[in-house]
């Protein structure tokens, strides 16, 4: 319902605009309903954005099962490791000059 104030004033515009008051109302209804439904629609897509990228970053995220198994299981190697690299240190450092001769 248009308020009377801006009825009466679109009833005396009528003559200058050469349109019924009716007709603005309706415009103006039509033109506030797209900018709702735009409104809207911007709000769902960055609400959408916000939420996909929160649930790809969830993704990448471990878990803590998932970490304790992986860490259980290279445990093995790892404890290996100071001793590879004391044979490996001890293979560089060990090595021969070729025969000269």
């Amino acid at each position: 319902m248009v308020p009377l104030v801006t009825r009466r004033a679109l009833q005396d515009a009528w003559p200058f605009f050469g349109v019924p008051a009716h007709c603005w109302v309706y415009c103006t209804w039509a033109l506030a309903a797209a900018a709702a439904i735009a409104f809207g629609l911007t709000g769902f897509a960055v609400v959408a954005v916000k939420v996909g990228a929160a649930s790809l970053a969830w993704a990448a995220v471990p878990s803590p099962a998932k970490t304790r198994s992986a860490v259980a299981a290279a445990e093995p190697t790892r404890r290996h490791l100071p001793c590879l690299w004391e044979e490996l240190r001890d293979d560089l450092h060990n090595v021969q000059p070729p025969d000269s001769g």
